[in-house]
């Protein structure tokens, strides 16, 4: 069994046969825990902040990586 950290994007499965479509795929081995943690912190500051030019829908894709990656790396026992 190999986990990965995908992003934006789909998975179909036919038969014995997987196809991945996506921004990034990331195998759970080499996730750096650390900087998704950072990651993390930078998005919740940006979506906290008062700025007017806060991209919000990017701040929330960026949140998203970082806590699928930090699940993932935890889920694994690293």
């Amino acid at each position: 069994e190999v986990n990965f950290a995908i992003s934006a994007g789909f998975m179909e499965v036919f038969k014995n046969q997987v196809t991945i479509l996506a921004d990034s795929i990331e195998f759970v081995k080499d996730i750096d825990v650390e900087r998704a943690k950072r990651a993390l912190d930078r998005a919740r500051q940006r979506l906290r902040s008062k700025e007017k030019e806060i991209d919000i829908p990017r701040a929330l894709a960026a949140m998203k990586r970082a806590e699928n990656r930090i699940y993932l790396y935890e889920i694994e026992g690293n």
